[in-house]
């Protein structure tokens, strides 16, 4: 369990979240995805997205959104009494960081430099040392163990996914002891939402692979609200999801069944954003800060979505379908 940080006072996040408050207003609307989506070519995406406070070079969309979330975070970062308190938000660019550099170890030809996220807490030179010296103690404990199996049985089997399901199990975990250790209620209901979304979709992955239940062992993330025999029940039988998930936080979501895996990770994420929404004008405690970090998030993945369907001159209709809903 990490150790637990140190509690900051409420009324120590008023400066941070009267900064964030000015931000908000820069965030992206519904109104402002439609547009986006109704472009008619690349052109007049970029013209959009650069009114909306993005700077795009040489037309390369994705690295000036990736920038400008970098650039929020650092502004986040700065601004907060306590950076520790939202070091869990980093953990999944770590991870995404650490599981390309070791598939580009196996892989001649790969540029780890071309892959790198910024965001995360280890640098690029930090992450290849890691790799390297077969010494990952520089990552969040539990990731780190899971590195050095994932060496050992990729090398052995040559299957990805022996390096990805238990980086990103361990993951999510590293997530919840950081979230814990700060003693803040809102960072730990956070990653228990995710875990347990994670989950969700896994155990329906797993039921409709038609694979037992040994299959969703390996990809189980403990910590969760949901319990491990909730889960296994709808493994069993997907058709009575929505009696299983009776009397939970997912209770509305699936009434009608869980359709596809594209639209349930998007009621998931719907239903994240719409908790995450409501800390939006909160003044005291840490809330908001994360609030807008999620949302930036949010947002950066609507604009992927959406520039990813303008280039392949998808219609606006079915764009739309996959952009999850606005923090604003």
């Amino acid at each position: 369990m990490k150790k637990k940080i140190k509690t900051i006072p409420e009324t120590e996040y008023v400066y941070a979240a009267a900064r964030i408050h000015v931000h908000d207003m820069t965030l992206l609307n519904r109104d402002s995805f439609v547009r986006m989506a109704n472009c008619q070519d690349i052109d007049s995406l970029i013209r959009l997205i650069s009114e909306a406070g993005y700077e795009v070079k040489g037309k390369d969309i994705f690295s000036s959104l990736e920038e400008k979330l970098y650039e929020d975070y650092k502004l986040c970062f700065e601004i907060v009494p306590d950076k520790k308190v939202f070091e869990f938000l980093k953990y999944p660019y770590d991870c995404n960081n650490i599981k390309s550099a070791i598939k580009c170890t196996f892989t001649p030809g790969f540029d780890y430099s071309s892959l790198h996220y910024k965001l995360g807490t280890l640098s690029e030179e930090e992450i290849m040392n890691c790799v390297k010296n077969s010494d990952f103690s520089l990552l969040p404990a539990n990731m780190a163990n899971a590195c050095k199996d994932a060496l050992k049985n990729y090398a052995e089997t040559l299957d990805p996914q022996k390096i990805d399901l238990p980086i990103d199990s361990s993951c999510y975990i590293d997530m919840l002891n950081c979230a814990s250790a700060s003693g803040e209620k809102v960072m730990v209901e956070y990653v228990k939402d995710l875990i347990d979304s994670v989950n969700l979709v896994n155990a329906v992955r797993t039921a409709e692979m038609v694979r037992d239940n040994s299959f969703f062992e390996e990809i189980y993330i403990e910590g969760g609200d949901l319990s491990k025999e909730t889960l296994d029940q709808i493994i069993g039988d997907v058709g009575t999801i929505a009696a299983q998930l009776k009397n939970t936080k997912f209770e509305q979501l699936f009434f009608s069944g869980f359709g596809s895996f594209s639209s349930a990770e998007k009621k998931l994420e719907d239903y994240r954003m719409e908790k995450i929404s409501e800390y939006r004008h909160s003044v005291f405690g840490p809330s908001s800060i994360l609030g807008y970090l999620v949302a930036r998030e949010y947002e950066t993945k609507n604009i992927r979505i959406i520039s990813a369907g303008v280039m392949a001159n998808k219609p606006a209709e079915e764009i739309l379908e996959k952009v999850r809903i606005a923090y604003v």
